[in-house]
């Protein structure tokens, strides 16, 4: 893998992904998707993890309320998932 970006447009790179990896869907097929903290996610890819829509993740970036994100050449923007994982844990709520 070495250190590159798994996203679906790539997604037939296969590597060993260790403890740390967590299976999440991914928008192609179903398929079930191991993601390691060190990996970026597409905002495609993001949105069918937290069954968003791709409009709602982009409405949380522009208004500061989603996960941290990085901008790539072009405009392309990346979520890490250690950081989406994060993020989500800062917003749990215990159940009542």
């Amino acid at each position: 893998m070495g250190g590159k970006c798994r996203t679906v447009e790539d997604r037939g790179q296969v590597g060993t992904l260790g403890p740390l990896a967590v299976n999440l869907p991914i928008v192609v097929g179903m398929e079930r998707q191991q993601y390691r903290d060190e990996d970026h996610l597409s905002r495609v890819e993001l949105a069918a993890v937290l069954h968003l829509s791709t409009k709602t993740l982009d409405r949380y970036r522009q208004t500061g309320e989603g996960p941290p994100f990085v901008t790539l050449p072009g405009g392309r923007i990346r979520y890490r998932w250690g950081d989406v994982k994060l993020w989500l844990e800062a917003r749990k709520r215990e159940g009542g």
